[in-house]
């Protein structure tokens, strides 16, 4: 168990490492000289530091996204009961497009053929 919480804590201070802004090779040098690990543990540590870092992205951008449709839906409210409902609209809209319901655009190019003394060349 004490193994388990070594490892944790490790795993933890390289996490701290990439948060700071570290450069992989800058984190594998400092993790192979601080605990005397060789490279293939050091990296073992890095890759459950970035899967952590991934969870806690996950969970922030979850978090962040409910905050903003929140206070979309209030703001909504708030310009429906004074029938602003052009705002309405858009505040929709920005919901829609967070969410990522709105049908794909079409984006129209227009490309012209070269001129067939350029194909010769």
């Amino acid at each position: 168990m004490a193994e388990k919480l070594e490892v944790e804590n490790r795993v933890n201070k390289v996490y701290a490492l990439i948060l700071m802004g570290k450069k992989t090779r800058e984190i594998i040098k400092l993790i192979t000289e601080g605990y005397s690990v060789c490279e293939k543990t050091a990296y073992n540590y890095l890759n459950k530091a970035k899967e952590l870092r991934d969870e806690d992205f996950a969970e922030y951008r979850d978090e962040v996204l409910s905050d903003q449709i929140a206070h979309l839906r209030n703001l909504y409210e708030k310009n429906y009961k004074i029938q602003d409902f052009k705002e309405c609209r858009a505040v929709l809209g920005q919901i829609a497009q967070l969410l990522g319901s709105n049908a794909p655009e079409k984006k129209d190019v227009n490309l012209t053929t070269p001129p067939i003394e350029w194909i010769d060349e």
